[in-house]
């Protein structure tokens, strides 16, 4: 009898050790979006030699701006590019040629939106209207903080 007691008091004590040692278990995971967004010439706002269009997606909320991760990308044909990039803005002329223009693209980010912008570096928009630029597609990443929950 007592060799059947002995295995089941340790057993017993064993389990109750075990369980007094409960740690809780955080799961880390993130949430990433992305979405695209084609600027067309008409979007882009003047302000001195720069450009600057805004886009609003309620995915960069507070949390997201402040404690996650934006990236902003730039499509050069079938090829993305992360911001800030050097990118050749195509430019039509009145003679009814095209040439393209090396302009610095980057970005800002804030609660609700992103402003996109164009620094013109070497005067090449200044004499042109924008409406004279082909369209631009970005591809916008944000990934909020860990154990965060963002809804669509």
């Amino acid at each position: 009898m007592k060799k059947v007691i002995f295995p089941i008091l340790a057993i017993l004590l064993f389990g109750t050790v075990l369980t007094s040692c409960h740690r809780d278990v955080i799961v880390e995971s993130t949430v990433t979006r992305s979405t695209e967004v084609t600027v067309h010439p008409d979007d882009w706002v003047r302000s001195g030699n720069n450009y600057y269009c805004r886009v609003n997606w309620m995915m960069l909320i507070r949390e997201v701006v402040e404690q996650g991760v934006v990236s902003v990308y730039v499509y050069e044909g079938d090829r993305q590019y992360p911001l800030p990039h050097i990118y050749p803005v195509q430019v039509f002329y009145d003679d009814g040629t095209s040439g393209f223009v090396p302009e610095n693209l980057k970005y800002s980010v804030e609660p609700g939106s992103i402003l996109l912008e164009i620094q013109d570096l070497d005067n090449g928009l200044v004499d042109l209207n924008m409406g004279n630029t082909a369209n631009m597609v970005f591809r916008i990443v944000a990934t909020a903080p860990q154990n965060y929950i963002v809804t669509d």
